[in-house]
């Protein structure tokens, strides 16, 4: 309230932008509401949220709507055309194209693929290397997610099941789901047959077939784990529901925190090889 009351001093406006304004606590929401019912004259409010149903309803009223769409496929390829002409990338359209594809009609996810893209593939940056770089990261992180299960499911279950493991049909599932991811990356960074796209590709398809196994399995099969507690007529506690939440939120956190580390890897790896390519050439002109 204090920062509004100063005059723009680079232009005719002031525009502050609140990003996440369904997150305002009630105190905030309160001193907002006050500033808005006497607004300053110079001064513009953006209120950034995909959740203006959570928004106060006092301060809905005294806004205006806008509602912002997704990004169509050709708009992001055309975006991303332009800003590889801008920083002289040689990009193939149909790489642009299965960068699009995966951004799902986000523009920043699509920026950030596209730097992810530049520090795996260089400056030249091809559909088969794209596709190969999307591959390679999802199935690291299908791994760790995979051992975590793999790991502490039988901790857990011991004192239930009186065992450590047991050929259930989701434990089973789980662990051919892992074996595949395994396999899939041990192809990819050790063999150089000229078949290795075709096994990886099969790879992905049975990793991708396997993964609704595993989530439906309780659902079809009698196992050991209990009934679903969400859907198909399950049941939960209001209580566990927000744990529930709370660690969908935190695991989700943590594949976002090892995408960027297998990133910030390939990309140090790119300079290590950079810099040995140089020294490389300036050894022999040295020994001249």
């Amino acid at each position: 309230r204090e920062m509004v009351r100063y005059v723009p001093v680079g232009g005719r406006y002031k525009v502050i932008i609140l990003d996440e304004a369904h997150m305002l606590t009630p105190e905030a929401s309160n001193a907002l509401l006050k500033t808005l019912e006497e607004p300053p004259e110079k001064v513009v409010f953006v209120m950034a949220t995909t959740q203006p149903e959570d928004l106060v309803e006092t301060i809905r009223s005294r806004s205006q709507h806008f509602h912002f769409r997704a990004l169509s496929f050709g708009e992001i390829v055309q975006a991303l055309g332009e800003i590889t002409r801008k920083e002289g990338l040689d990009a193939e359209e149909t790489a642009l194209a299965v960068i699009a594809r995966a951004a799902d009609g986000s523009l920043r996810d699509a920026m950030s693929l596209l730097e992810q893209a530049r520090a795996f593939c260089g400056t030249a940056i091809t559909a088969a290397h794209v596709r190969e770089f999307l591959g390679v990261v999802t199935a690291e992180v299908g791994v760790v997610f995979c051992t975590v299960v793999l790991v502490t499911g039988p901790l857990w279950a011991r004192p239930v099941w009186g065992i450590w493991w047991t050929w259930d049909v989701r434990l089973t599932s789980t662990l051919v789901l892992w074996l595949i991811y395994v396999s899939y990356l041990i192809l990819r960074r050790f063999s150089s047959s000229g078949q290795t796209p075709v096994l990886a590709a099969a790879l992905a398809v049975f990793g991708a077939l396997d993964v609704p196994l595993v989530y439906f399995s309780i659902w079809f099969f009698r196992t050991q784990h209990p009934a679903p507690v969400i859907g198909g007529g399950g049941s939960i506690d209001p209580r566990m529901l927000h744990v529930l939440l709370i660690n969908w939120a935190a695991f989700l956190c943590f594949a976002f925190m090892v995408c960027w580390s297998r990133y910030r890897l390939e990309r140090l790896q790119r300079e290590v090889e950079e810099m040995q390519a140089l020294e490389s050439m300036i050894e022999p002109r040295s020994a001249r």
